[in-house]
This record gives structure tokens, sequence and C-alpha cells, in this order.
């Protein structure tokens, strides 16, 4: 009997954009501003419908989506800012503003969202703390103006979001009560799977160099 346990962690990636022309289907429609550089924020559901939008969308190292959501009752979630009112509104990273914007996830494969402020004036500040990406820009900490992250304000709310690792069990030609059928495929490439904390199998795709003999 050949057994074979393999660590596995599945890395993904969240991106988030200004756009004039709305989100792609795979984005998350996060919010909207009214203009492109010192602006106010509104929620992506209030009224006036403002001309910008904030896309977010969150992507395995496969290539396929995860699911984000703007639900802040979820237990899994990050809050991005806060408004000062549902539209025409100003902006605070902390404090009493009734309008809190969330960045949150039911993706079983989803481990942790989190997002916080990085004061400076770098480009690649949000990289350079351990972010994935810059979401928006303020021009100060509380009732602030907002921007796209291409603007000069030096308060950059930045997020990122990781994934469950876990591991493979592959007995052969048994992978985790999953059966290829009488004989494991004699591809290098295989789809594995494994259950991750939540119970759920995901489909992970794992390069090996050759069959076990």
């Amino acid at each position: 009997l050949f057994l074979l346990t393999i660590p596995l962690s599945v890395q993904a990636s969240l991106l988030c954009r200004l756009s004039d022309t709305g989100c792609t289907p795979t984005e998350l429609p996060l919010m909207k501003l009214s203009r492109e550089t010192n602006a106010h924020g509104a929620l992506f559901t209030a009224s006036p419908t403002y001309p910008y939008t904030v896309c977010c969308e969150a992507r395995d190292d496969y290539g396929n989506p995860i699911s984000i959501t703007t639900d802040c009752s979820l237990h899994l979630k990050a809050r991005v800012l806060k408004l000062s009112a549902s539209a025409n509104a100003h902006a605070q990273v902390d404090g009493n503003y009734p309008e809190t914007i969330c960045i949150s996830s039911d993706d079983v494969k989803v481990s942790t969202i989190s997002c916080g402020p990085v004061t400076s004036d770098s480009p690649a500040a949000c990289a350079d703390a351990g972010y994935d990406t810059c979401v928006i820009t303020l021009s100060r900490n509380t009732n602030a103006h907002l921007s796209s992250c291409s603007s000069p304000y030096a308060t950059k709310v930045c997020c990122t979001l990781e994934t469950r690792t876990g591991q493979i069990i592959y007995v052969y030609p048994q992978i985790e009560d999953k059966w290829y059928g009488e004989t494991p495929p004699p591809q290098s490439e295989m789809d594995f799977y494994f259950k991750s904390m939540g119970g759920q199998l995901i489909n992970i795709d794992y390069r090996v160099d050759e069959e076990p003999d």
C-alpha cells in the first residue's frame, strides 16, 4: 500500500478597481463615488445613482472565482470604511458613522478577510503592507472625501483575502474516498480532492511528476 500525504494551500487574490462603466459579472459592486477624485460616497443601492463604482473580485490561483458580498451580517467579514449617510456622504476609517461598507464571504475556501488603512504616498503602499489590493483612498481618517487609488490622497484603505489550507491523502489508487476507477489515470496532472474545515469537497488541480510505484 502506498500512502502519500501532501500539504496543500489554495492561494487567492483580491482585486478592486474604480470603474465608470460598471462592474463585470464576476465582480462585486462595493460602493459608488460621485466622481473619480475628491468625491462623495454612497452605498451601491442608494439614490441618486453615482457614475463611478468600486468593483472587487476574488479568485484563487487557478482562476476560479471566490464568492464575496457586502453583507456585514456574515461571520467572515471585514469593514472597509464607514459613510456618514447612504448617499452624498463623507467617509471615515473607523468611528460612529451610520453606514458600514463590508467585504464578506460565505465561500468555504475563505479563511480570513482583513482591511485596514495604510498612510503612505507610495502607489505600492498596500502591497508593501501585505495587502492584496487598494480599495479606495481618503483625504483624511474621518470626515473625508474619497478618491481612486491613483489619487495623491495618503490614506489608502487596503484589503486582503486568504484561503484555507488542507491536506491531500493519496492512497494508491484511491483518493479520499473518491475513486478514479479501476486504475488511476496515467497523466502526470490529476484532479485531487480534499476536505476543508467546513466539511465540503473542493476541487484542486495539483501536478505530480510521476505515478507512485
